[in-house]
């Protein structure tokens, strides 16, 4: 599989993870936020319209079998999203929408360039930007616009940052009544859902302590039964987190849970240095010494 499938491909090829391509977005965003190039950098973000409706299987069909692959594969056909990264030049940008212009016809599937969005960096004028984003015909790239799940711009603060995991979390709750629930159906509720609805943030990101306690608020609040901040704990939630053959219930200590994934990523730069996005990291932040021997470095794209 990885002998046919590209680097920048993570999903379906073994020791390949999506956390990967995502490693290696924030990398290259960090890199043209410090860029100073005249030509300036463009990093464009693509939304597929429909993508399962529109594909032309023949298409498909014939690409798998120029590979000598049967059609059964097609099940492996899955669109994320798409992320493009370019110099800023008025060639290059009509070359990709020709390019894009194409695949379109002969796929049958279509950029929905309303969704798009474009991050504009390096010694370029506002005008410039703006011309740049009318051809190409899509907005500003947010901090409220994720990649594969994830916020792909963060600003300097983390907590604004990673505000979507408390809306997803008052979502999950929403329509629960935790008066009308026992605390046994609570703590069901709390661990098959709340608790893993950080995973894909924690193996990403390290999470700030403030954004932490915020969400061990909201699941100890849900758990007690209050609707807001007041009401008496009558047991400390880090007992909460305790196994239960230590009286606790053995819901997840999210600092730990966070430190814990953050510690198999960095298990993964040392022993995987054939990945793609190790080859991205090992050049710009250790390209003469070993990553354990790195001092602290707050000019770091985390």
């Amino acid at each position: 599989m990885e002998k046919i499938i590209a680097p920048t491909q993570a999903t379906f090829v073994p020791i390949r993870y999506i956390n990967d391509n995502i490693i290696i977005a924030h990398e290259l965003i960090h890199t043209m936020k410090k860029t100073r190039s005249k030509k300036g950098m463009l990093a464009l973000k693509l939304d597929m319209s429909k993508a399962f409706d529109r594909i032309e299987w023949p298409f498909v069909d014939k690409m798998l079998d120029s590979m000598g692959l049967c059609t059964d594969w097609r099940m492996l056909i899955h669109q994320y999203d798409c992320l493009l990264f370019l110099q800023v030049d008025d060639k290059t940008i009509t070359n990709v929408l020709n390019i894009l212009d194409n695949f379109g016809k002969l796929s049958g599937q279509m950029i929905n360039f309303s969704k798009a969005a474009a991050f504009i960096a390096g010694d370029v004028t506002d005008e410039r930007k703006n011309q740049i984003k009318i051809k190409l015909g899509v907005k500003e790239l947010t901090t409220s616009d994720k990649y594969l799940g994830l916020p792909i711009l963060l600003g300097k603060s983390k907590s604004i940052s990673f505000a979507s995991l408390f809306d997803a979390f008052a979502n999950r709750l929403q329509g629960w009544n935790p008066k009308t629930l026992n605390q046994a159906a609570r703590t069901t509720l709390l661990k098959a859902v709340l608790n893993t609805i950080s995973s894909h943030y924690m193996g990403n990101f390290k999470i700030p302590y403030c954004v932490i306690k915020k969400l061990d608020s909201i699941q100890r609040r849900f758990w007690w039964g209050n609707k807001t901040n007041k009401g008496i704990n009558f047991i400390a939630w880090k007992s909460f987190n305790k196994s239960k053959s230590e009286g606790g219930l053995a819901f997840r200590d999210l600092e730990q849970f966070n430190n814990a994934l953050i510690t198999k990523l960095a298990w993964r730069l040392r022993t995987e240095p054939d990945q793609l996005w190790v080859k991205v990291l090992k050049p710009k932040y250790a390209p003469y010494c070993d990553f354990l021997l790195l001092q602290e470095d707050y000019n770091n794209s985390s």
